[in-house]
């Protein structure tokens, strides 16, 4: 142990412009790293559970999810969100509180508990499916423009 600490004190210059050096090569490497948020990916294909969600996606599709809060709406407002969200490329439909219920009606006769799931406080909630799933770049771009749309 005495022998490696000395060459540590002895060659600390050298770890050093090794560390800088590797931390250059990592900071440069990173545009070419790819995130696979993709889990299934890791399983084997004969897998049980690899199989069923083959079976599951030939059967019903697999497409991606999101929930997003509009804040400080009022219902009609709420309703042009919810159009320019679907008029988006890459959102397959936006599901809202006008989807279950007639929203042009005066909100006492609206049951609570369907409101209060959708638009409450005046915040819109709103359920958007895509056109492909979660990992796919169609559905990230998607997000993206979800987010540029609502930033304000």
């Amino acid at each position: 142990m005495d022998k490696f600490s000395k060459w540590i004190v002895r060659n600390r210059k050298l770890i050093l412009c090794g560390y800088l050096l590797a931390s250059i090569l990592s900071v440069l490497a990173l545009p070419f790293v790819k995130i696979n948020y993709d889990n299934s990916k890791y399983l084997p294909k004969d897998m049980k559970t690899q199989e069923s969600l083959t079976i599951m996606k030939n059967a019903f599709g697999i497409n991606g999810s999101a929930q997003a809060m509009i804040q400080d709406v009022s219902i009609p407002e709420a309703l042009e969100w919810k159009t320019k969200i679907a008029e988006l490329d890459g959102v397959k439909n936006v599901i809202w509180l006008d989807d279950f219920v007639d929203i042009y009606q005066p909100t006492m006769f609206i049951e609570t508990s369907v409101l209060d799931s959708w638009y409450k406080d005046s915040h819109a909630l709103m359920q958007i499916k895509f056109v492909e799933d979660d990992y796919n770049i169609k559905t990230e771009k998607a997000i993206h423009e979800i987010r540029m749309l609502t930033s304000d």
